[in-house]
């Protein structure tokens, strides 16, 4: 059932990709089943047709101000698509230390009626993000016990945020 409605915005996000970071990662993916049971069962107020998860895709880039450079493409955008929620974990991350900038669509087309409400989130990060966020299990208690970074240790700044991550 996601399969068309993903496919389109993971297309729209290579496009507005190759405007930002030319060659950049995009990827598309379907929440797996054991996935949305566990979210069901987490989340008791949760219904299936409300998880705005099912369907999504990523652009995985260098720098923060490319991550929002992209947020600014959907911003001004003309896409039937609307825009429901918009997390920004990057100016506030998770209390895991999560970052990511994840943008919440209802999908709309004029000829595929039967997809039109479908949910579907685009995430945007870059590559250190994705590489703290993608990390191996085990190392999940480090990423929590790492809350602070010696000031020698920090990333750059550009623009009032941190360049690289």
């Amino acid at each position: 059932m996601h399969a068309f409605p993903l496919n389109t915005i993971t297309m729209d996000l290579r496009q507005k990709v190759k405007r930002v970071r030319p060659g950049a990662n995009v990827v598309q993916r379907l929440k797996r089943a054991r996935s949305m049971l566990a979210k069901l069962q987490r989340e008791a107020s949760m219904r299936l047709t409300q998880m705005q998860d099912i369907g999504g895709c990523r652009a995985v880039v260098t720098t923060i101000d490319e991550v929002y450079a992209l947020r600014e493409q959907y911003r001004k955008s003309k896409s039937l698509h609307v825009l429901v929620n918009e997390d920004d974990y990057i100016a506030n991350p998770k209390p895991s230390g999560y970052r990511s900038l994840h943008l919440v669509y209802r999908f709309q087309s004029r000829g595929h009626s039967q997809y039109i409400k479908l949910m579907f989130e685009v995430q945007l990060r870059t590559l250190t993000q994705h590489a703290w966020a993608t990390a191996p299990t085990p190392f999940a208690s480090a990423r929590s016990a790492t809350v602070t970074l010696s000031r020698a240790a920090r990333p750059l700044r550009s623009s009032g945020r941190s360049r690289w991550c």
